[in-house]
């Protein structure tokens, strides 16, 4: 296990390297790749088929478990809070990625990294790696839920901690609630249906009357966009829990405390309909892209060497390149 959690750890110093020395030419730094398709829409896959190895392998526990950090803590996280911390995360993370118009900058992305690593580490020693792995780091929430579909599972015995074999996408429903898993579930389905909008010709034909409308208001295309993605996470959650307590009242429960009961009872349904849309939208993304990895990974900092004679490799993802 220890062997993984270091190669880990150092892969995640050579891309904050990447970031923080390489080029910061279009295309010419492996960073953004490795970063916005390689790992974030790869954990996908990843999560659903072996479980959750990126918690087992998350790279800021490292650091905290070198560091000093216990894994557990008798100073409790507000019960209140729940996954606050993850849902708002990721609600961030999606603003830069979707909206953020130079998300993909090095230099960008090496105040990010760094300024996520210390509040992460800072969270896992005051309260504890794996309470914090629950609550706080964004990562290891969002693999968490997408493992629920997995097939593989870590159980915990008398005996330590096991791997264990169950039928696949039965783990949903085994899901715990907590503060703010409505939310972030419905975020994960908001963030992927706004990306794929607001590259539609659906979406361009309104979305240039909407910004003319916004512009004479005073509002820039910048403010506008981050306007679209919180009515799209709005709307999506709004609808489900609409849905949830209609069903509550038709039960001949009155109380919006049991409206609530209803939304959490059911929003483990919404776990394999976020694993659809991302499949949908990101399969031919995670296809092509990575293919630029052979041309890159001869020269990742973008300084024109060839440390494997593949610099000059041609991918068919040149057509549809993202980041």
């Amino acid at each position: 296990m220890w062997t993984g959690r270091i190669v880990v750890f150092a892969a995640n110093l050579f891309v904050w390297a990447a970031c923080a020395f390489g080029s910061t030419r279009l295309n010419s730094n492996i960073a953004p790749l490795v970063i916005f398709v390689v790992w974030w829409v790869g954990l996908v896959p990843v999560s659903v088929l072996f479980g959750n190895v990126w918690r087992e392998l998350n790279p800021w526990a490292t650091l905290a478990r070198l560091t000093g950090a216990p894994a557990e803590r008798d100073r409790p996280l507000p019960h209140w809070l729940g996954i606050w911390p993850a849902a708002v995360l990721l609600v961030v993370w999606a603003w830069l990625e979707l909206v953020y118009p130079a998300a993909a900058e090095p230099r960008l992305m090496t105040l990010l990294i760094g300024l996520y690593s210390l509040m992460t580490v800072v969270g896992m020693h005051r309260f504890g790696i794996e309470r914090w792995l629950d609550s706080g780091e964004m990562f290891s929430v969002y693999t968490g839920t997408l493992a629920t579909l997995s097939p593989v599972e870590v159980r915990a015995t008398a005996d330590g901690r096991r791997l264990g074999f169950r039928p696949p996408i039965v783990g949903v429903t085994r899901i715990t609630w907590a503060p703010a898993r409505v939310a972030f579930i419905g975020a994960l389905i908001a963030t992927v249906t706004f990306d794929g909008l607001s590259g539609s010709d659906f979406w361009a034909t309104r979305d240039v009357a909407a910004a003319e409308r916004l512009i004479e208001r005073g509002i820039d295309d910048f403010t506008a966009g981050i306007i679209g993605l919180l009515v799209t996470l709005a709307l999506i959650v709004g609808l489900y829990e609409l849905a949830s307590h209609t069903s509550a009242r038709l039960a001949g429960w009155k109380r919006l405390r049991e409206g609530a009961r209803a939304a959490a009872t059911f929003v483990h349904a919404l776990i394999p309909i976020a694993l659809a849309y991302f499949v949908a939208h990101y399969f031919t993304l995670f296809v092509f892209q990575p293919q630029d990895l052979v041309r890159l990974a001869s020269d990742p900092f973008g300084t024109g060497a060839d440390w494997f004679g593949t610099a000059d490799h041609q991918s068919t993802s040149s057509s549809s390149r993202r980041t």
